[in-house]
């Protein structure tokens, strides 16, 4: 009886763990690179859209993008040009309504559209537009991370239904806080007015996103905005000041934190430009939540 014993507990040693014991090693922190880019892609209105359609995927692919947030791809034809001459590089589309697509490296595990309500003062283009957020969960090496992108009417003004769509976006991510979350989107949302944050920009920071981008306050207390972010089309020989419709925002969630690296444009010269905005893109770390150990009873 001994020696079975003494036999079987050798044998469990040299086993191992058994399967349900096993421990996944941790995961590293993993560099990512996201961008938004409004391609200006309006049938029968933009200028030289197709000629700049094409151009797209080669002008993008030195970038090494991640993950690329599109405005303004207003057909679905152009969205499976688009996806399909992009795929070498960002193999997983995820074509949305509302002219709002994403392209990425990693899988897309879920994905949704959310189309805002129509407010009264939306002119009839805007109306017909159907605008909203696109919201994507992406498979990274270091843990799922969400995307969610958008692109707000160009409307001002006091009780404008640019302000009302911007309440619907913040009121829908204020609670998503399980994954990192990265919003690369154009939200027609200037940050600074002589010389102060407007109140839209500080609701944008209430719900704890950091903007890649940020406006910065001077020794004498007059806040001033960061990079432009639009330069027009065609392209003018001096950059035009004062344009802030596209933004980078971004904040950690329970699984994992993002921590930026680099803020950029590109696409931003006269002989680079493709749209009548610049694509931005940022540099973060992803950092996964060190995983708990259980507590043994």
């Amino acid at each position: 009886m001994r020696s079975a014993i003494t036999f079987l507990l050798a044998f469990a040693l040299l086993a191992g763990p058994a399967a349900g014991d096993e421990k996944a090693p941790p995961r590293k922190p993993l560099a990512l690179r996201v961008a938004s880019f409004n391609a200006w892609l309006i049938p029968l209105v933009s200028q030289d859209m197709n000629a700049r359609r094409d151009k797209l995927a080669g002008c993008v692919r030195p970038l090494a993008l991640d993950v690329l947030c599109l405005q303004e791809i207003w057909t679905p034809q152009d969205q499976r040009r688009i996806a399909t001459a992009l795929k070498p590089q960002l193999p997983h589309a995820v074509p949305g309504k509302g002219g709002l697509m994403m392209v990425s490296r990693y899988p897309v595990v879920s994905s949704r559209f959310i189309k805002f309500p129509l407010y009264e003062g939306l002119n009839f283009s805007e109306r017909i537009a159907g605008k909203g957020l696109l919201e994507a969960v992406v498979e990274t090496p270091a843990g799922r991370m969400r995307v969610i992108t958008s692109h707000l009417a160009l409307a001002f003004g006091p009780d404008n239904p640019r302000t009302k769509q911007l309440h619907f976006f913040l009121r829908h991510l204020a609670d998503l806080r399980d994954r990192p979350l990265v919003v690369p989107a154009d939200l027609n949302t200037w940050p600074v007015e002589k010389g102060r944050l407007t109140a839209d920009y500080q609701a944008l920071l209430e719900p704890g996103l950091i903007d890649a981008n940020p406006p910065v306050l001077g020794h004498d207390r007059v806040w001033r905005p960061g990079k432009p972010t639009r330069l027009g089309w065609p392209r003018p020989d001096k950059k035009i000041t004062g344009w802030f419709p596209d933004h980078i925002l971004f904040r950690s969630g329970a699984s994992g934190t993002l921590t930026l690296r680099k803020f950029a444009m590109a696409l931003d010269t006269k002989e680079t430009a493709i749209s009548d905005h610049n694509l931005l893109y940022a540099d973060f770390v992803l950092t996964p939540a060190p995983t708990r150990k259980k507590s043994k009873k």
